[in-house]
């Protein structure tokens, strides 16, 4: 095997900071910008929906404020407090039979019953909390605010909060009726017609700025997921990319395509990265290079066999190995049966290459499927067997590809990945995770393998790249 070129590492390692590309007006950062802005309105348009139904759902209350003028000789600083007491609770509650309705005065929401053993724990635990009201005229002044409108003023407001509004007037005016501070009114409650709570602009408008925040941490969090570009991907793993393959509409469209026009630009993204893999930076040319992703579903199957029969297809002598023998694809991708294959080979030695050897009829492509799954032909993946095929295979042919497994899915992959030239990981755009990526070319470099670079698939082919 040939040693890694001095300009590669065999660790992830920084690099200094490529010269970012020109995108300012592409119609790729046009289109990113318009994804997030639609994403951050429809977030936007959750939390307001959200804010509306908390506003529906939240009780109406009511407030009706009452006046009165406190007389100047008797007026002390706890004058508003002295009203509170059980006789003008009792005298309210007998005028307006407030003992006939249990309803009338619930529970102060923020202090309810059902709060009781929650509240004992933090009255006793805690911080010392006044008592929860025990009777109806503990309850009425739970619902009653006393406000005096300065230090010195003798205008003292009573203020009654409740969900009936003309319950809530009645009441208030009764205090002011049965006050004991010699108090004259100034105004009388009127019922009114707008709740004091919940205060639904204010819900909503929470609302509206919760999803605005959500939607932005949800942006920042899946494009941390991801790397944003060539420039991100080198700066993390000190990879090179080496290209960038642009989205076709799938796989086998895919396999036609690089036939049927040989001039576009995926099949010159495929021709790019075969010229990278082939350059005289290497010592030796790499015959042996694996495909291999962190993840199912980036396209490495696909970007394998297309490359394959590209290159099979100008004249050059190209074997490609389908060593994903979990959820093979080489024997879907060309229509070929699947009975005989690569486990077959590693099994029996009596099993000669031409029996396994199967072709691309329209480029001449030999491949070896996968073959039957086998617990015996795992081991011997993982032996000299599995070396002397590849040394063997090399000497036939002007490259031999593999498809490998998902690193995630097949820890095998770490020790294959040894037994060959070269490693290409692959980068679905926009969908690999940054996690998995740089765990799985960790884990290769770990167990020795040569990572020649990144190969970014599935892109869009208008896209700068950043």
């Amino acid at each position: 095997m040939s040693p890694s070129p001095p300009h590669h590492s065999s660790r992830l390692r920084s690099r200094p900071a490529a010269v970012a590309k020109p995108a300012a007006g592409s119609r790729d950062q046009r289109r990113r910008t318009g994804r997030t802005l639609l994403m951050l309105v429809i977030w936007v348009c959750v939390g307001l929906a959200l804010g509306n139904v908390a506003a529906a759902i939240l009780p109406s209350l009511y407030t009706a404020e009452a006046r009165i003028l406190l007389p100047a000789a008797t007026m002390t600083d706890d004058q508003p407090k002295a009203i509170e007491t059980p006789q003008v609770a009792a005298a309210v509650i007998a005028e307006l039979r407030l003992a006939e309705r249990p309803d009338a005065l619930p529970p102060a929401w923020w202090r309810p019953d059902l709060w009781a053993p929650v509240y004992g724990w933090i009255d006793k635990s805690v911080v010392k909390l006044p008592p929860l009201p025990t009777g109806l005229e503990d309850q009425l002044w739970q619902h009653v605010e006393l406000t005096r409108f300065g230090h010195s003023s003798r205008v003292l407001a009573i203020q009654v909060t409740l969900p009936d509004a003309a319950l809530a007037a009645a009441v208030a005016n009764a205090i002011a009726k049965y006050q004991t501070t010699g108090g004259t009114l100034l105004s009388a409650a009127l019922t009114p017609a707008e709740p004091s709570f919940p205060p639904q602009q204010l819900i909503v408008l929470a609302g509206a700025m919760i999803g605005l925040c959500f939607g932005v941490l949800r942006r920042g969090g899946s494009a941390s997921k991801n790397f944003r570009g060539e420039d991100d991907i080198e700066l993390t793993t000190g990879l090179p990319v080496l290209a960038r393959v642009p989205r076709l509409a799938d796989g086998k469209t895919a396999l036609a395509h690089v036939l049927r026009d040989p001039m576009s630009p995926y099949t010159e993204s495929l021709r790019r990265l075969h010229a990278r893999l082939q350059s005289s930076d290497w010592k030796e040319v790499p015959k042996t290079i694996a495909i291999c992703s962190a993840a199912p579903g980036d396209g490495r199957s696909v970007l394998a066999a297309s490359l394959g029969r590209l290159l099979a297809g100008e004249g050059k002598r190209v074997l490609l190995v389908d060593c994903d023998w979990r959820h093979p694809d080489m024997h879907r991708l060309f229509r070929l049966p699947n009975d005989l294959g690569l486990t077959n080979l590693l099994v029996d030695k009596r099993k000669a290459l031409d029996d396994l050897i199967q072709t691309d009829a329209l480029s001449g492509l030999d491949i070896i499927t996968a073959g039957r799954r086998s617990k015996t032909a795992q081991r011997a993946m993982l032996t000299p067997r599995m070396r002397e095929i590849l040394d063997d295979l090399a000497k036939c042919y002007d490259l031999v590809l593999l498809d490998f497994p998902p690193v995630q899915s097949a820890q095998e992959v770490l020790l294959l990945s040894r037994q060959v030239d070269r490693v290409v990981q692959i980068v679905r755009w926009r969908h690999s995770k940054r996690r998995a990526v740089l765990d799985s070319i960790e884990n290769i470099l770990s167990a020795d393998g040569q990572v020649s670079g990144i190969v970014f698939t599935q892109t869009d082919p208008e896209s700068p790249g950043n």
